[in-house]
């Protein structure tokens, strides 16, 4: 929802780019990825699926929706939670840990702290930062301006501790490695 436009002064390194949509490929890659994640999911595991297209394409190859600007959660194939605030998302994870599935804002190469802030600092450390599965299309890693990809859960100590490379998926048998900023 836009609720207004601000003239801001430009400058470069400091200004955050704005939202970009998809470059129209790898649409194939991710609807395989998504088909992959859904059949392989361990049983009993929660999965907590950030917002945005890239899994929808989870949801959807699980059999069922959502918003997209909403954050689900699935135990066995069944969604267990809709639209889920930070308490909602702690709620669920029950000291077994969760895995986390985001993807990557387009032109911004934000994975967390834009539009995902219920996936705060503490549902990171309650699930396992190791447990954060990134997902883009190649098309869309390659178009940022400077390769990197960021993080804001508002926990600078988690945002320093996500620091460093991660491994982003692609395809269902394609990863690249990118470097994560704080």
């Amino acid at each position: 929802r836009l609720y207004g436009h601000a003239r801001i002064p430009v400058a470069r390194g400091l200004t955050q780019a704005a939202k970009a949509g998809g470059a129209g490929g790898g649409d194939e890659a991710l609807d395989a990825l998504a088909r992959r994640i859904a059949r392989t999911m361990t049983p009993g595991r929660l999965y907590i699926l950030g917002p945005g297209t890239t899994t929808a394409r989870i949801r959807a190859a699980l059999g069922f929706s959502g918003d997209l600007r909403g954050i689900d959660a699935v135990r066995d194939g069944v969604s267990v939670g809709k639209d889920l605030d930070e308490a909602g998302l702690l709620a669920l994870i029950d000291g077994r840990g969760a895995s986390i599935l985001v993807s990557v804002i387009g032109g911004q190469g934000f994975v967390l702290g834009r539009g995902n802030q219920p996936i705060s600092g503490e549902v990171l450390r309650r699930a396992g930062a190791e447990n954060l599965i990134l997902l883009a299309s190649m098309e869309k890693l390659l178009a940022l301006p400077d390769g990197v990809l960021r993080v804001d859960t508002g926990d600078p100590a988690m945002d320093r501790a996500l620091a460093g490379y991660i491994r982003v998926l692609t395809g269902p048998d394609q990863s690249t490695m990118m470097r994560v900023v704080a």
